[in-house]
Order: C-alpha cells, then structure tokens, then sequence
C-alpha cells in the first residue's frame, strides 16, 4: 500500500510540473507601445498626413510592439515627456527588434523637426494604406522646411 501511495504523490508531481510548464509565461511590451496605443485612441485618422505611400513588402514580418517601440526610438528617443524630435538632425532612424524607421528631410538644407503627434499621425496614416509588412511613404511637413520620407522595414 506504501508503494501505491508513493506512486500516486509522484504522478501528482509529475502532473503538476506539465501543467506548470504548458501555462502561458508571463511577457511584457515596452511602455512605447503602450504609449502609441493611447496616441492612436487620442488622434483620429488624417490621411491627409501622407503622401506617395508605398507598400513594399506585405510579407515582412515586423512585431507591432516593437514596430511602436521603433516609432518612439527616431530622433534618440521621443517617448514619455519629449514632444518632438530634438537635435535637428537630416536623417534619423529608430529601432527595435524585428522594426526599423529611417527618417529624411526631404529639402536640401532642411532638418527633422517633427512633433511626436504629428509622427504619430504619418504613421497611423501609412498604416491604414499598407497594414502589414514594410512601407514607404512621405509625411507632409515634420522638417524645418518641407517634408519627411520615411521608411519602416525589418531591422
């Protein structure tokens, strides 16, 4: 009876180690998406925000999170309490994980300077058009002069 009491305390172990381990882990986004997120309920669609947007490859995979995470990373960092694009710089380039950002003046002479509302609107409005996958496009004003091309692809 002893035998059978120490078989059934170790298929109890054993049963409770497999439910343990096939229970979802616990994971976590960066506070950027999250950040995006509550821009993206804050700022209605503008489609008029962009032009020239081009899918260029709907197959690519870019994680949403850090496609997020990447749109806060341009400029050095553009998350929490900065508002805009610091530093003035030609071009800039934000990533993380599976996403990249890279960011141009478009008029010679011209720096990036473009607020995070407005980053947010270019993007949220390139993603209506091409929603999966990687793009092209350009955001109507963001320089001191002129626009912003920007492209979102796998980093």
């Amino acid at each position: 009876m002893r035998s059978g009491d120490i078989f059934t305390k170790a298929l109890a172990m054993l049963a409770w180690v497999i439910v343990a381990s096939a229970a979802p882990s616990a994971w976590s986004v960066p506070p950027e998406h999250l950040e995006i997120l509550a821009l993206r309920r804050a700022i209605p669609l503008n489609p008029d925000a962009v032009s020239d947007v081009h899918c260029q490859d709907r197959q690519a995979h870019i994680i949403f999170h850090e496609e997020n995470a990447a749109q806060l990373a341009i400029c050095g960092g553009i998350a929490g309490a900065t508002s805009h694009c610091g530093g003035s710089p030609a071009t800039t380039v934000g990533r993380k994980g599976t996403a990249v950002f890279n960011l141009a003046a478009v008029s010679r002479g011209a720096t990036i300077d473009i607020s995070k509302v407005r980053w947010e609107e270019c993007v949220h409005a390139a993603r209506a058009v091409c929603p999966t996958g990687s793009l092209s496009a350009t955001c109507l004003g963001g320089a001191t002069y002129g626009d912003v091309a920007f492209t979102l692809g796998n980093s």
